[in-house]
């Protein structure tokens, strides 16, 4: 086995502690990684060694899970914490070997890509990586933005109002 699949995952570990890790962007995370394996010739035995290496990288620490556990525990209906955390690592290992096995299938025979609407598989992943590349807007912000610019426009529109009487 040659250092370039090695070399792949710890590029793409790097590269996912600045990627968005919610439940959105789990599959498009593992496909940017098993895409690049499959790209490279990487055969199914040595990617396959790469599975449970990537889940392990891409599950929340301990302090993620109870973090999001504290905020959304009122959301969760009951559920503990120990029941939370079991279910988002298996919603990660589940999406791992769906986005694993589209790509490198069991038998070794390539299978025709199933269509994601009018597009091949292949063709959604770059639509999908594309648009996940495109900056998050914080609409939070924005309305903070907002607010502070009415309230430094009426300040401004009393200022101008006071020395015209």
């Amino acid at each position: 086995m040659s250092n370039k699949p090695e070399l792949i995952f710890e590029k793409w570990k790097a590269d996912l502690s600045k990627k968005d890790r919610s439940h959105k962007y789990v599959e498009s995370n593992f496909d940017e990684l098993f895409s690049t394996l499959h790209k490279s010739k990487i055969k199914f035995d040595d990617a396959y060694g790469y599975l449970s290496k990537a889940i392990a990288a891409h599950n929340p620490s301990r302090d993620a899970v109870k973090h999001t556990y504290r905020n959304l525990r009122g959301v969760l209906n009951g559920k503990t914490e120990a029941e939370f955390e079991k279910s988002w690592k298996e919603n990660i290992d589940s999406a791992a070997k769906r986005v694993f096995y589209s790509l490198y299938p069991i038998d070794g025979e390539e299978k025709e890509e199933a269509q994601y609407g009018s597009m091949s598989a292949s063709e959604y992943r770059k639509q999908r990586a594309y648009f996940d590349a495109m900056p998050k807007v914080d609409i939070a912000k924005l309305r903070e933005d907002r607010k502070k610019m009415m309230e430094e426009f009426e300040r401004m529109e009393k200022e101008q109002g006071g020395s015209d009487e």
